[in-house]
């Protein structure tokens, strides 16, 4: 029997009566792959919103993922290696709770093709940034196929646009995220395929997909929940398929477990978190631990709502212990409960707010520190993938402010984004990208280098002892130690010194900040001083290796006790086998003490960590040249040479 068309009326009655991300129907055009306007604002926000941090250099954690990581310097030689450590093992040897072997094994290839050289590492920053949003916009698209264009652009606009994702844009080590949610929408991609066609293929690559999200990063695991989630909300797909695509996806995650715990030696291997790192550490009972967890979830709140000031460090104090006497803990109880409330009370009614206040607190769950205890208590960089349900929980406000049609015509298309009716939308939205453009370039300025980011955020985070710790390393090391002019490396290390004893104030057992500031005296030539940190430093942290070294340094150079250096070094790589600097100084120590083939071997074990260091291949020249092998000694000093010219 033939069926009456429908009339024009009939079908947008029919369309608007339609549960939010039904299944892609044969009426609806799937977004096509036609470069439309959505598309590349989106991508030029991505871009242009970054295209001044492409000038920067190297800066903060960096250093320790590339620049003074001596396995990623290795470049794709290093692959085995990477793969079967953990993160920082390139840059220490100690507890490390960090497998993320996908972003060291890209910085090592870029590496090799671009040594030293912080611009192409920027540069795919910024792309992997700019086709995220692409990518994001379009998978919105396919969830949302009778919604209005223009909620899915807005939250991607949003999204890009938000000035809180500018650490993880222009802090390199940062690829990190970016590979990782990346992946996690290319498997939600595949995975709607798989749902709507039961391609095999399709679930394959989207397992693929997902192993290299958590092969980026562990946080991955947040998405066993947030992807079953969006597939029972914005598809038709059956509850048993559902559980099927979610024990598919366990298994990449179960691989992962598998991997991480060979590389790090055993399923439950972790760090050792310190009180500076993470104040939680040291909460005193339950009580008091449960009322910080949601001060620094009110923090979150406000951070999203006004990204201003921005900071790359909250540690202790800049976010102290607190107790439930304070508001702020209740505040944001009654606010986390209350959007708990809304997402359950409206998830069959409003399947859009539900699952954008689902999405934030899945994705926020691993970092809130409230089931299990993390590097950090707090991180602008932790709220880059739940950003996500807060921009588009904003963005669904706007349309209801607004008054504008959720549902469309039959036509899917991109460009209804900019019909007439959605104009007061767009305004607010462009408007919007003012202060957040502002707020986004200064900030990439302050990301420079370590200098200018240290420099500008101990004035933001001023009772935080790990920034002014940060803060006092870079002006005596990459600014006193750098300069050839005395009166200014004094101002340089007083200024240090300052900073260092800062942090003791804040937090009088920083064994770190001990063992710098005696560096400081040292350089300075106050020796007492310096003998005196350094020791309190060793007393504080019997196992730090760098104290070690440190105080072996001033024997030998002060003291003249190279003996006594001798020990001391040895005790540093004792304890930090893979100790370059290490191993460095207990081969000048055994030179100096007249015993080359020693000396030898100790810059031999240098080089195995950092094969292009300039000042141990020089000093095995001189060993060489001790021994009267001018060859040899020679072709020593040529490498170093070259590597030193290279960077200039």
């Amino acid at each position: 029997m033939n069926q009456r068309k429908l009339t024009r009326k009939e079908k947008a009655e029919a369309q608007r009566k339609a549960p939010a991300g039904a299944s892609v129907s044969k009426k609806v055009k799937a977004p096509g792959n036609k470069i439309s306007l959505p598309v590349l604002i989106i991508a030029l926000v991505g871009i242009l919103f970054y295209v001044n941090s492409l000038q920067n250099e190297f800066a903060y954690d960096d250093y320790s993922a590339i620049k003074k990581n001596w396995v990623v310097k290795q470049g794709t030689s290093s692959f085995p290696t990477i793969l079967t450590t953990s993160y920082r093992y390139g840059y220490w040897e100690g507890d490390d709770e960090l497998y993320r072997p996908l972003p060291l094994m890209v910085f090592a290839t870029v590496w090799q093709f671009f040594p030293d050289n912080p611009f192409p590492f920027h540069l795919l920053n910024v792309l992997l940034y700019a086709l995220t949003g692409i990518v994001l916009f379009k998978l919105l698209r396919k969830l949302l196929p009778q919604i209005n264009p223009l909620l899915p652009f807005a939250a991607s606009v949003l999204f890009i646009a938000h000035p809180l994702h500018t650490e993880v844009v222009a802090n390199i080590k940062s690829m990190d995220e970016l590979l990782s949610f990346l992946f996690v929408l290319l498997t939600i991609d595949r995975l709607l395929l798989y749902v709507n066609t039961s391609s095999l293929k399709n679930l394959i690559v989207a397992w693929i997909f997902f192993l290299l999200a958590f092969m980026s990063k562990e946080a991955t695991i947040t998405m066993l929940a947030a992807i079953p989630l969006a597939l029972a909300m914005f598809t038709k797909a059956p509850r048993g398929k559902i559980i099927q695509v979610t024990l598919v996806l366990s298994t990449a995650a179960l691989l992962f477990i598998v991997l991480r715990a060979q590389a790090l030696g055993s399923f439950s291997a972790g760090k050792n978190f310190q009180f500076i790192e993470n104040v939680l550490v040291k909460a005193p009972d339950a009580a008091t631990r449960l009322a910080t967890v949601f001060l620094i979830l009110f923090h979150y709140i406000k951070l999203m709502v006004v990204p201003y000031p921005l900071s790359s460090d909250y540690s202790y104090k800049q976010i102290d212990l607190t107790h439930w006497a304070s508001p702020l803990p209740w505040l944001s109880v009654i606010f986390y409960l209350a959007i708990a409330f809304v997402a359950v009370r409206y998830y069959k009614s409003n399947k859009i707010v539900s699952f954008a206040i689902l999405f934030f607190l899945v994705t926020l769950s691993i970092y809130s520190n409230l089931v299990i205890t993390i590097g950090s208590s707090i991180a602008e960089r932790f709220l880059y993938v739940p950003l996500l349900g807060f921009a588009i929980a904003v963005s669904w406000l706007l349309l209801k402010i607004f008054k504008v049609p959720f549902a469309i015509e039959t036509k899917n298309d991109d460009d209804k984004v900019f019909q007439k009716e959605n104009r007061n939308v767009i305004i607010v939205l462009a408007v919007l990208l003012v202060p957040y453009s502002i707020i986004t370039v200064s900030r990439n300025t302050d990301w420079k280098n370590s200098h200018s980011l240290f420099s500008k955020d101990v004035i933001t985070s001023s009772k935080s002892a790990l920034i002014h710790y940060n803060y006092a390393n870079d002006l005596k090391t990459e600014q006193a130690l750098t300069t050839d002019d005395a009166a200014l490396k004094n101002n340089f290390l007083d200024s240090s010194i300052a900073q260092y004893k800062r942090a003791i104030e804040l937090y009088p057992r920083y064994a770190e900040a001990y063992e710098q500031l005696g560096l400081a005296y040292y350089y300075k030539g106050a020796d007492k001083e310096a003998f005196e940190s350094v020791k309190r430093a060793i007393e504080l942290d019997p196992l730090k290796a760098t104290a070690y070294n440190s105080l072996g340094s001033i024997y030998f150079d002060r003291a003249k006790d190279y003996q006594k250096a001798l020990e001391l070094f040895q005790r540093a790589v004792q304890l930090y086998p893979s100790y370059i600097d290490g191993w460095r100084n207990l081969g000048c120590a055994y030179g100096t003490l007249r015993q080359p083939d020693k000396a030898l071997e100790a810059f031999q074990r240098a080089l195995k960590y950092d094969p292009i260091n300039a000042d141990v291949l020089a000093f095995i020249g001189q060993v060489y040249q001790g021994q009267s092998d001018e060859a040899t000694a020679n072709s020593y000093f040529q490498r170093a040479e070259e590597i030193r010219k290279n960077k200039k």
